[in-house]
């Protein structure tokens, strides 16, 4: 996949409506899918490297997730997904795997297992630290497109569950349950065209990982 960008927003309930309508009323922007539930399984090192990289703000980082969709709380037709990030740039890989699979996250062979469903995979995590799963994040997706195939998406109804050490806790809100999540993707060619979708939201972009607001809600890290 092409490097593109990602600009984010938090934004409170009470302005949700405000930021869809803001979105739907651009000149040809659309629903482009519709609303999905997401599941996503993140990844890290027993050092919790990859969340300690994103709060020193390290340039060049990567993220390893399991992302299927659908109300099931097992997965369906899971991907493995590794984002990569190069200064403001980001991109993603993608790789399929079993359902299985999923099921041998927690053992201490977990990198073999993952090979053996797919050898692309099993070659970069060879050269990866030992990896384990640490956050569960659930969530609601609407998806909406414009010109030039920018992409915007608005994620609720977020849900995090604590799978260190193979515990679930159960699912756990957000303190303020109608948090949204609004992200405004585009390649580095279609940037000012963005822009001019950017400033039309009036909303302020900041940095947000669902990853660390997870781990900050379970008690795991500090996030400011």
């Amino acid at each position: 996949m092409n490097w593109r960008y990602e600009i984010k927003y938090r934004v409170p309930g009470a302005l949700a409506d405000i930021g869809r309508n803001a979105i739907l009323s651009r000149p040809f922007v659309r629903r482009s899918f519709p609303t999905r539930h997401v599941n996503s399984i993140y990844l890290d090192t027993p050092q919790m490297a990859a969340a300690l990289d994103n709060l020193t703000g390290v340039a060049h980082r990567s993220k390893h997730r399991v992302r299927w969709y659908g109300s099931s709380p097992d997965p369906v037709s899971p991907v493995y997904e590794v984002k990569t990030r190069q200064g403001r740039l980001g991109r993603k890989d993608n790789y399929k795997l079993s359902e299985q699979a999923v099921a041998n996250l927690h053992a201490p062979d977990m990198r073999r297992a993952l090979t053996q469903e797919n050898e692309e995979l099993g070659r970069l995590l060879s050269r990866s630290e030992p990896l384990t799963p640490v956050l569960g994040v659930h969530y609601d997706r609407e998806y909406f497109v414009g010109p030039a195939g920018v992409r915007v998406t608005i994620d609720q109804n977020l849900r995090f569950r604590d799978l260190r050490h193979n515990r679930s806790s159960g699912k756990i809100s957000l303190p303020d349950m109608l948090l949204s999540i609004v992200e405004v993707k585009f390649s580095p060619d279609d940037r000012n065209v963005a822009l001019d979708l950017i400033r039309s939201l009036a909303l302020q972009p900041m940095r947000n990982s669902k990853y660390i607001l997870g781990l900050s809600c379970l008690n795991a890290l500090v996030y400011l």
